[in-house]
């Protein structure tokens, strides 16, 4: 209820939040799923809204156009998709979130540029040396 769980949460962190919690302590008094379990399910739950709410944003992107760059900051990129009607089925949190993904997402795709401009000036630098010996 408070944003205390989110995708990055996990099991042992959590529980120590919740550990001393009557309701939590109930729990172990009935049978079916453990909390652990219940846990798995509830992060299950917020991952597929994510994945849905990621969707929604690649058709908005699309419709609208738009494309990111690594120097885009949250509040431009925030201004821009919100021109779309659908801007309003994704939650901000998610926003966020999906903002911070695409930033991921780029900087690795840099990052991997960069490995094979390397490698490829390596491999045309070892063929001048082959084929140009002096």
């Amino acid at each position: 209820e408070s944003g205390e769980l989110t995708l990055k949460s996990r099991w042992k962190d959590f529980v120590k939040m919740i550990g001393s919690d009557p309701r939590y302590v109930e729990m172990f008094n009935i049978t079916g799923s453990t909390p652990q379990e219940i846990f798995c399910d509830y992060k299950d739950d917020l991952e597929e809204s994510l994945d849905k709410d990621k969707r929604v944003l690649r058709e908005v992107m699309k419709e609208l156009n738009y494309t990111f760059e690594l120097n885009t900051t949250q509040e431009e990129f925030s201004n821009a998709i919100s021109k779309h009607e659908k801007f309003v089925l994704i939650p901000k949190n998610h926003i966020s979130l999906l903002y911070l993904g695409l930033q991921e997402k780029l900087q690795d795709q840099e990052i991997q540029n960069q490995k094979r401009k390397k490698k490829l000036s390596g491999n045309f630098k070892d063929l001048l040396r082959t084929r140009y010996r002096e």
